[in-house]
């Protein structure tokens, strides 16, 4: 498998599948820029995760356990106190999940009218969800979680659990059910190919926590860090 990239900052560039990355940019300020330069983010206004954002219609999560969807707006919808959420994922406009600490995983199919809790049996933090249909899903978190659904969310079952090092996964992407990446606060990207039955660490060499990853297909993708750092990766079939 080769990498390649764009920009490189990193002094260091380690692979255990031989893979190559670059880095790139740095944005002062913790400043967010899209193509359209939706909005910024602070310290003071620390949005835990963002899925999706659209001015007309979207829906995201924040560090204070409050659902938001856009209509014209922004307004507060129904949601459980005093558990942050981190993230949120909606396959339709009517089914979505949120995750966030001791193991919560919320479900709605109303367009987040009403959520029900779905029982995991763990208490870590879970930082990242995922879906690829109503059935399919992953969600990611501390001390190395990664758990997967085939029925919607009524079961999970564990599919990696790191060891006592720090490996808290934090960010993923999938681009399909076989294919998809991790991201952890140790710099690390592990891969899979066959749905999340085993994992390889496809990039190592950054000394801080990534924040996000995102592959458009199988072979392209990126991932954000602290320190203004984003990789690019485009690799052989």
């Amino acid at each position: 498998m080769v990498w390649d990239t764009v920009i490189i900052a990193i002094d260091t560039i380690l692979s255990d599948t031989n893979v190559v990355w670059d880095t790139t940019v740095y944005f002062p300020d913790s400043t967010i820029i899209t193509s359209d330069t939706i909005f910024t983010y602070d310290y003071d206004t620390t949005f835990g995760a963002v899925d999706s954002f659209d001015m007309i219609d979207s829906t995201f999560a924040d560090s204070d356990t409050t659902a938001y969807e856009t209509q014209d707006g922004w307004f507060q919808m129904p949601s459980e106190p005093g558990v942050d959420i981190r993230d949120i994922f909606f396959i339709d406009e009517d089914d979505g999940w949120a995750v966030g600490d001791l193991g919560m995983i919320y479900h709605t199919s109303d367009g987040g009218v009403n959520w029900n809790q779905q029982k995991t049996e763990v208490s870590r933090t879970l930082r990242a969800v995922q879906f690829m249909d109503l059935n399919t899903g992953w969600v990611v978190g501390y001390d190395g979680l990664i758990m997967r659904t085939v029925d919607g969310g009524e079961t999970w079952h564990k599919q990696f659990l790191g060891s006592g090092l720090p490996n808290h996964f934090v960010a993923m992407s999938f681009t399909d059910a076989h294919n998809g990446w991790v991201a952890n606060t140790s710099g690390d990207i592990y891969r899979t190919i066959n749905g999340g039955l085993t994992w390889v660490r496809d990039f190592r060499g950054f000394d801080r926590s990534w924040n996000g990853v995102s592959f458009t297909d199988e072979t392209t993708g990126w991932a954000v860090g602290f320190d203004g750092r984003i990789i690019h990766a485009e690799m052989e079939q």
